[in-house]
Formats: structure tokens, C-alpha cells, sequence
């Protein structure tokens, strides 16, 4: 039996609960993964374990932390799916499990690589460029077998090194209070999805998030930041961001509400 999570919708719902994962050890999904793969279990069948993106770390969690099912797991397949917390990563639960994991990921990798992953991670080729490369339709496969590189790409390691450094110096809560006020800022366009492109009339109301670099810090941009952000832990302002930058250079925001006639922005 296959069971295969799915990943991240474009509702702001499925957003917030993937940036909630920045902070908190565990998040509700993960735990209606394992709940679920509990009662699959109880089926009494051998089980193979898949999803790409977030659903890759729903299988990994549930396998780990559902224990009835994770004896009866024979592999877990991971696509690209973010890594787990400290405290999942190293619970018994998931040592159990660890030999049974299979992840992939391509050559600039980045959701992939965030969090605790296995060290043994496979980097498959993809003809995309950037961001794009999460598109598994992108990977390139000669037969059956993924066509596998060596090791990933130098943007690859540059983001995420940056991302590790950010997640490394910074507090839980200063990391929810990011994302808190994020969401907030989003909430003022009363919108209710993550929009990928152009909408149209019959969309839900949707939000597109369009990061941009701010040089130098001190332009009039970077001076309409939110003041909660300010006390994130840095010398400059939006500092989560700015911990995830070389030099003076930051990043800024901007939240386009994409279902209306006239755009509503808000810059950071």
C-alpha cells in the first residue's frame, strides 16, 4: 500500500502552517499525518511512504512519530520536502526509521535542504532554472532511474547556508514574530490565496509576494518596516531578513492583492 501526502495548496492557510514550521516543533498537519497513517496501518499491509514538498515532510514525520505504522513502513520517500526540527530529528522515532529513507532533491535545491535532513540525500538533475527546479516534472530521468549529480549547485549552498545562519541566530519566538507579522501585513488585503501568475475573474481573492533587495539599507523603503520587526536580532532593520543577505544588502516585500482592478501594495 502507497500512501502519498500531498504538498502545500496556494491557500494562505497552507502558507502560514509551512512558515509556522520555522518555530514550532511540531504543526498540525504533521499531526494529522500521523494520525492517518496510524489507521492505514491498521490494515495490516506492508506500507511505502511518499510526498513532494510538504508532503515529503509529512511522510518522514509520520512515519516517525506514528508507531504502530512505522513497523510496518518498508520505505519513505521524500521530494524535495523541508527536513524536520531538532526535536523530531532526533527522537527515537525517527531512528528507527532513518535507514528507510529515501530523499531527492535538484541541483539548487533549496526547500529541500531547509531544517535537519538526512546526510545521504540524492540531487537529481533538473533542466529549470532556480525556484523552478521544486517542480519535480523539471527532473530528468534516464529509464526509470533519476539522473543523479554529485553534489548540489553554488546557489544552492549560498541560500541555504544563509537560511541555516538566520535559523541558527534567532529565537523561536522572535522567528513567530516574524512570521505573525507577515501575515498580518497579508491580512490587510483580505485575501484568502497565494497567487502564482496572472488572476482571473473567477479566483479567490489572492495575494502575490514579491521579494525584492533593498540597497542601501537606509533608503525610504527599509524605513516603512514594521516596527515589530525591528527587534529582530540584527544591527539593521528587517533583520530576519537581513541575516539572510551579504554585506549591507537586504530584503524588502511587496504584497500585491492580484484579484481587483487596482492593486493594493504594501512595501516594506
Amino acid at each position: 500500500t502507497v500512501v502519498a501526502f500531498r504538498g502545500t495548496d496556494n491557500t494562505l492557510l497552507g502558507w502560514r502552517e509551512d512558515f509556522d514550521m520555522a518555530y514550532l516543533p511540531v504543526v498540525p498537519g504533521q499531526q494529522a499525518a500521523a494520525c492517518y497513517l496510524e489507521r492505514v496501518a491498521e490494515l495490516g499491509r506492508p506500507l511505502r511512504v511518499t510526498g513532494h514538498s510538504k508532503g515529503g515532510n509529512l511522510a518522514m514525520y509520520a512515519a516517525a512519530m506514528a508507531p504502530t505504522a512505522g513497523e510496518r513502513v518498508l520505505q519513505i520517500h521524500s521530494f524535495d520536502g523541508p527536513g524536520l526540527s531538532d526535536e523530531v530529528f532526533r527522537s527515537e522515532g525517527f531512528m528507527r526509521i532513518r535507514s528507510k529513507l529515501w530523499t531527492c532533491i535538484p541541483q539548487t535545491g533549496i526547500i529541500g535542504r531547509l531544517m535537519n535532513v538526512p546526510d545521504n540525500t540524492r540531487i537529481v538533475h533538473s533542466s529549470a532554472g532556480g525556484i523552478r527546479q521544486h517542480d519535480p516534472f523539471s527532473w530528468e530521468f534516464r529509464g526509470p532511474e533519476p539522473a543523479l549529480l554529485t553534489q548540489p549547485d553554488a546557489t544552492s549552498d549560498l541560500i541555504c547556508e544563509t537560511l541555516h545562519e538566520w535559523l541558527d541566530n534567532s529565537t523561536d519566538e522572535q522567528r513567530g514574530e516574524f512570521v505573525e507579522t507577515l501575515f498580518q501585513l497579508i491580512g490587510t488585503t483580505d485575501a484568502t490565496h497565494l497567487s502564482g501568475g496572472k488572476p482571473s475573474a473567477s479566483e479567490n481573492p489572492s495575494v502575490r509576494i514579491r521579494w525584492t533587495l533593498l540597497h542601501p539599507v537606509e533608503n525610504q523603503a527599509a524605513c516603512a518596516i514594521p516596527r515589530s520587526l525591528k527587534c529582530l536580532p540584527a544591527r539593521r532593520p528587517i533583520a530576519a531578513w537581513s541575516e539572510m543577505t551579504r554585506g549591507n544588502l537586504i530584503f524588502g516585500c511587496w504584497i500585491v492583492r492580484s484579484t481587483t482592478g487596482m492593486a493594493r501594495r504594501r512595501a516594506w
